[in-house]
């Protein structure tokens, strides 16, 4: 028997597949995504330990720094029969070599904060928008500020976190001192997850005289500086500027200067002129609650 004949292949030009150059580009391309965004994962984790590293051995210099001076000033009020001359110059170079290396370390820091900016934050400006609710009122009022990575970059970085995990949503501006009104973790629950998000406080107080506290910039308050911040609402660059704050042991440190708010300047006055408690601190009578804090994009610096 005669086997079947063959179908003769059809003379058209064959159409392309499924599976064209096309398709395996496509393809491939959820693929490249997930790969692009593990290593970026990879990248931030390793800036991060290295940031939290290096934050960790700032704060242990700087501890050294500051129990040093101490001694010696303790040393120095008890008077020469206390002294030894030998003992001193020990410690006084012993605090000269801890600083040199402190301000490596705050250099890397620095570095690795610029890294972390631009992976996580991108390249700025760096905005973040605030809403409030000022006492008395049923409607929210916002606060624009717009954060310095280039003077303070690992400030800016501490801060964009803090905001980025939420805590700075619920909390309050509590203080009218009118050189400054001063925002912090209030109510008392709000500081828990500071502490426990081990942004509570920076590593050193980083400071550029470049952009100095003028008018409507930003600072950390305290020693060291955070959770608190606070906006200049006159020009504070010697009282908040390098040795402008007498009352800690390391007198040439500034607060951290590290944003200005750019908008919502009518807002501040309106927070200037609530009432505040008797007492040397001007706590505000009635919180102004800071309902949430966003980090926005896309928009033109406006630091000057």
């Amino acid at each position: 028997m005669l086997g079947r004949r063959r179908p003769a292949e059809s003379s058209l030009p064959r159409t392309s597949s499924p599976t064209s150059s096309k398709g395996k580009h496509n393809a491939e391309f959820p693929r490249l995504a997930f790969l692009a965004g593990f290593v970026m994962v990879i990248a931030l984790m390793f800036l991060g330990n290295k940031n939290r590293s290096l934050s960790m051995k700032v704060d242990r210099q700087s501890y050294h720094v500051e129990r040093l001076s101490e001694e010696l000033k303790r040393r120095s009020k008890q008077g020469p029969q206390s002294n030894n001359e030998l003992d001193e110059i020990v410690m006084k170079s012993t605090i000269d070599e801890l600083v040199k290396r402190q301000d490596l370390l705050k250099e890397a820091l620095q570095g690795h904060s610029r890294k972390l900016l631009a992976l996580q934050f991108g390249e700025g400006p760096y905005i973040v928008n605030f809403s409030l609710r000022l006492p008395g009122k049923d409607f929210s009022q916002m606060l624009t500020m717009e954060l310095n990575g280039e003077a303070t970059p690992y400030t800016t970085h501490h801060f964009l976190t803090q905001v980025s995990l939420g805590l700075w949503s619920d909390t309050s501006f509590i203080r009218n001192a009118h050189h400054v009104i001063q925002a912090s973790a209030r109510p008392p629950p709000a500081m828990k997850l500071f502490k426990e998000s081990g942004l509570a406080s920076v590593a050193f107080q980083e400071y550029d005289a470049s952009f100095p506290h003028v008018q409507y910039t930003v600072g950390l308050a305290g020693r060291p500086g955070g959770p608190d911040f606070y906006v200049s609402m006159v020009d504070n660059t010697k009282a908040h500027g390098p040795g402008g704050q007498g009352q800690y042991t390391l007198k040439g440190e500034a607060d951290p200067c590290f944003g200005k708010v750019v908008a919502g300047h009518d807002v501040l006055e309106d927070i200037k002129a609530l009432p505040v408690k008797d007492g040397g601190y001007k706590m505000l009578v009635d919180f102004v609650q800071i309902e949430s804090a966003q980090i926005s994009t896309g928009m033109q610096s406006r630091l000057m």
